[in-house]
């Protein structure tokens, strides 16, 4: 990846994670604001770069008037349900804890 590239990318993520902190304290449901912050934990983990890619363009499309606030919440809040299995199973296994291997000698040594 080129430098270009990579602050390209920064820029997107930076961009993805401000619209999600502008949403957050309009979010009274406790369960869909949890979901929304691991969204923006996994746009800023880049994981999937198709969340801070379309992020970043429902914040242009909200600057130029073609999507509204409503509809760009409503948006986000689809989203974080979609991503949510996601980030569980992905948190899930970060925590496994590997187990320990028992070794098995198939021949016999004389």
């Amino acid at each position: 990846m080129t430098q270009q590239a990579g602050s390209a990318m920064g820029a997107q993520v930076g961009m993805a994670a401000n619209l999600l902190n502008l949403f957050l304290p309009e979010i009274q449901d406790q369960a869909i604001y949890q979901q929304v912050v691991q969204l923006r934990v996994l746009a800023e983990r880049g994981v999937i770069t198709v969340i801070a890619k379309r992020l970043q363009r429902m914040q242009k499309e909200m600057t130029r008037g073609k999507l509204k606030h409503d509809d760009a919440l409503s948006q986000i809040i689809d989203m974080a349900k979609k991503y949510n299995a996601y980030y569980l199973s992905n948190e899930e296994l970060k925590h496994e804890t590997e187990t320990e291997a028992d070794i098995i000698l198939s021949e016999s040594f004389k």
